[in-house]
Parts: C-alpha cells; structure tokens; sequence
C-alpha cells in the first residue's frame, strides 16, 4: 500500500491507521516556544489518540501501543520538568513516521 491509499483511509474524524496518526501528530506539533501546558496537552491527546488506532489498525496493534507508553513517557518527562522550573527539553520530537 502506498502512502497515499493509507492516507485515504483516514476518516475525517481522525486518523484510523498508525501510518495517519504519525502524519496527524507531526502536524499538529507545538512550536519550539509553546507553554507546558501545550506539550502536556498536546501529548495527552496523541495518547489518546494511539490508544484509539491500537484498536482499530490491528496490523499495528503492539506497534500503537509502544507509543501510547511513549507519549505518557513524554507527558511524565514535561511535568517532572515543569515541576522543577525548567524549560521541556529542546529537541523533543514526534514520534517517526512508521512505513
């Protein structure tokens, strides 16, 4: 399948294969100067969002949930970070494109 036809499957509604979730995430990343509670919130929803494609993209269901546990290691790593006053890291990045 190319990358056009799994783009196809996705719904209006959200993304439906883990291949759409990565594009969705990716263009949705805050910028470099976001507040905290925009990372947080912003990784809470891929969260959510990966749970969801676990479910419905079975062909990818373990691949999905590594990154339900990856975004809850980033919501976990900017709060720590917050909580000491600090800045989330620079260089955080979405999660790769899976092909």
């Amino acid at each position: 399948m190319t990358a056009e036809q799994y783009a196809a499957k996705d719904s209006a509604a959200g993304p439906t294969t883990l291949y759409g979730a990565h594009q969705w995430a990716q263009s949705r990343y805050p910028p470099p100067d976001a507040p905290p509670s925009t990372v947080i919130a912003f990784h809470q929803e891929n969260k959510r969002m990966y749970e969801r494609i676990a479910d419905m993209d079975r062909g990818h269901h373990h691949e999905a949930l590594y990154f339900v546990g990856y975004e809850q290691r980033m919501v976990d790593a900017a709060r720590e970070e917050t909580l000491r006053g600090g800045k989330i890291p620079a260089g955080q990045e979405a999660p790769p494109a899976s092909r």
